[in-house]
């Protein structure tokens, strides 16, 4: 008799290794099957949870917009986004993605719903940029709101990253005190009247009563800024 005789032990074992190998490659397929639906639901999260923020931040931004509507009802007013801005220690400017285009022009005052923002420096079809109120460039009348006083608000490197102003020219017989809000004057043709722009954090009365000033703190957070309010023309 001839052919190849395998003993019933060998013959188990051989049996035995060639189910389990059929078993791992069944487990293998399975597994990489699973793994493709993990990744695929994992996909699908990720898209859901960028729509949330996409949602979320569109939400937010409405909700400002709305804000800053309710806030200067007597104004008519374009809303923008900023895109960018220069922090560094020469100044203070903030890019919008709004431009010529959407009837935006130099010397426009741009405000959030807190306040004072700056004015547009310059304009692009699309883009344009605002110069803060405490870059160091900047110079404009206030008055305090409390007494009624007119004097001077201006940004100063040394006081630009604690989002701060300097008042100077401030009336001798002044009664400033720490708290008082401080406004835009309407006084020059920059800004309108009655604009907040911060309020009193400390006062130096010199024995020079020309001398006198006052640290002025932005009520604007210009670190958080996203949403801003470009005023086209005060109505009537």
């Amino acid at each position: 008799m001839t052919g190849i005789i395998i003993f019933p032990q060998k013959a188990i074992s051989t049996l035995f290794n060639m189910t389990r190998s059929s078993t791992y490659l069944d487990d293998f397929e399975e597994l990489k099957k699973e793994n493709i639906e993990l990744k695929n639901e994992i996909s699908k999260l990720k898209i859901q949870i960028a729509d949330y923020d996409l949602l979320k931040s569109e939400n937010k931004l409405y909700k400002e917009k709305n804000n800053i509507d309710s806030e200067f009802k007597n104004y008519n007013i374009i809303t923008a986004e900023i895109i960018s801005f220069s922090p560094n220690n020469f100044e203070r400017v903030y890019t919008i993605n709004k431009g010529s285009n959407d009837g935006i022009k130099e010397k426009m005052t741009v405000i959030t719903k807190d306040g004072l923002v700056g004015y547009i420096s310059k304009v692009s079809n699309n883009t344009s940029n605002i110069t803060s109120i405490i870059d160091a460039s900047t110079l404009f009348s206030v008055r305090n709101v409390n007494t009624k006083d007119l004097f001077v608000a201006s940004g100063m490197m040394s006081l630009m990253d604690d989002q701060e102003l300097m008042g100077k020219e401030i009336p001798f017989d002044s009664s400033f005190s720490s708290g008082d809000i401080i406004e835009t004057s309407g006084v020059g043709s920059l800004y309108p009247k009655g604009i907040v722009v911060g309020k009193i954090k400390s006062i130096n009365m010199d024995k020079n009563p020309l001398e006198a000033t006052a640290i002025i703190e932005s009520m604007v957070d210009f670190n958080k800024i996203e949403i801003v309010a470009v005023i086209i023309k005060e109505e009537v």
